[in-house]
C-alpha cells in the first residue's frame, strides 16, 4: 500500500520573508506484507515492511544583526527531513508432534536531519537525530504429556539513539533575539542491551494446577553525552539595555579594541559563560534472576 501528501494545496507561510511561496511538506509511506508455507504442514513465515518519508518543516524567526551591526529580521522556514523503515520477520516450525518453536526478528530505525533549527535557532544549529531498536524472540513449547507443558522463551533488545552535531563553535545565546554557533551535542550515544530468559512448566493434577519456573535477565547500558563540551555565551538584558543591544555595543566595543574592563565597564560583555569537561562517557550492567513456585487449589467448585 501507498499514502502520500504534499504541498500542493496549503498556504503560504506568512512569517516567511519570502511568503510568496509555499512551505514545503511531503510525506509518503509504504506498506508489504507477504506470508505462505515454507515446508508443507512443517514450517510457515510472516514478513512485513514499513517506510515513511516525511519532508516537514520548521519556522526560524529571529533577530540578528548585519555587518554594519545593525539589528535585521530573520524569518525563514526550512526543511527538516525525517525518514522510519522497519521490518519484522516470524516463522513458525514444528520439531515434531510435540515440540514446535516460533521465531521472531524486528528491526526499525528512523532519522531526523536539521534538528534544533526552529524559533531563535539560526540554521548553523543543526544536527543530526536517529534511532534504532531490533529485537529477537525466541520461543519453544513442548507437550511433555497429556497433563504437563513447558515452554523457554529468549528475549534480546537492542536499541540504540545518535545524536551527530557540530561542538567545536561555542554557542551564543543572545535572549529573546537570536542563538547561533554550533548545536553542541557534539557524538551523543545512548546504547542499551537487554537479553531474558524465562522456562515455566505447567502440570494439571487433579484438583492442582501447578505451575513452576524461572527467569534470568541482563541489561546494559552505555551513555556518551558530550553536551555543552564547547561552551555558550549567553547576552542578556542590563543597565538599561535589551539583549541584542548588550550585544550590539559589546561588537562595537571590541570592534574599537577596548579591553574586557572597558567593555564591562560600557554596559557591554556577556551575562555568562558555562562549559562542560570531564568524561562524557557513563555505563551500567545489571543482572537478575528469580523462581516461582504456584499451586491453584479447586477446593470446590465454587472456592479456589
Amino acid at each position: 500500500s501507498d499514502v502520500c501528501s504534499s504541498d500542493l494545496l496549503n498556504s503560504r507561510n506568512p512569517f516567511s520573508i519570502n511568503s510568496s511561496k509555499r512551505t514545503p511538506f511531503q510525506f509518503r509511506q509504504y506498506n508489504a506484507n507477504i506470508s505462505g508455507p515454507l515446508i508443507k504442514r512443517k514450517a510457515s513465515y510472516f514478513l512485513d515492511f514499513f517506510r515513511g518519508e516525511t519532508d516537514d518543516n520548521e519556522l526560524v524567526n529571529a533577530t540578528i544583526l548585519d555587518s554594519n551591526f545593525n539589528p535585521v529580521q530573520f524569518a525563514q522556514s526550512f526543511v527538516v527531513p525525517k525518514r522510519n523503515t522497519g521490518f519484522g520477520i516470524r516463522l513458525d516450525y514444528a520439531i515434531n508432534t510435540n515440540h514446535t518453536l516460533v521465531a521472531r526478528y524486528n528491526y526499525n530505525r528512523s532519522s531526523t536531519k536539521n534538528q534544533g533549527v526552529n524559533g531563535f535557532s539560526l540554521p548553523e544549529r543543526a544536527y543530526d537525530a536517529s534511532n534504532r531498536f531490533q529485537s529477537i524472540q525466541l520461543t519453544e513449547t513442548a507437550i511433555l504429556n497429556s497433563t504437563t507443558i513447558n515452554e523457554t522463551r529468549f528475549q534480546f533488545n537492542n536499541s540504540s539513539n545518535e545524536s551527530l552535531g557540530d561542538s567545536t563553535i561555542p554557542v551564543l545565546n543572545v535572549s529573546g533575539a537570536f542563538i547561533s554557533g554550533g548545536s553542541q551535542v557534539g557524538h551523543a550515544i545512548n546504547e542499551r542491551n537487554n537479553w531474558e530468559l524465562t522456562n515455566f512448566t505447567a502440570m494439571q493434577k487433579g484438583t492442582h494446577a501447578v505451575k513452576f519456573g524461572g527467569r534470568v535477565r541482563g541489561t546494559q547500558i552505555e551513555d556518551t553525552n558530550p553536551n555543552n563540551f564547547g561552551g555558550a555565551w549567553l547576552f542578556t538584558g542590563g543597565y538599561g539595555l535589551t539583549s541584542i543591544e548588550r550585544y550590539q555595543l559589546t561588537l562595537q566595543l571590541q570592534k574599537e579594541r577596548k579591553t574586557p574592563e572597558e567593555i564591562r565597564a560600557a554596559g557591554g560583555g556577556a551575562s555568562q559563560f558555562s562549559i562542560s569537561t570531564g568524561n562524557p562517557l557513563a555505563s551500567v550492567a545489571q543482572k537478575d534472576f528469580g523462581l516461582f513456585l504456584q499451586d491453584d487449589w479447586r477446593v470446590r467448585p465454587n472456592l479456589t
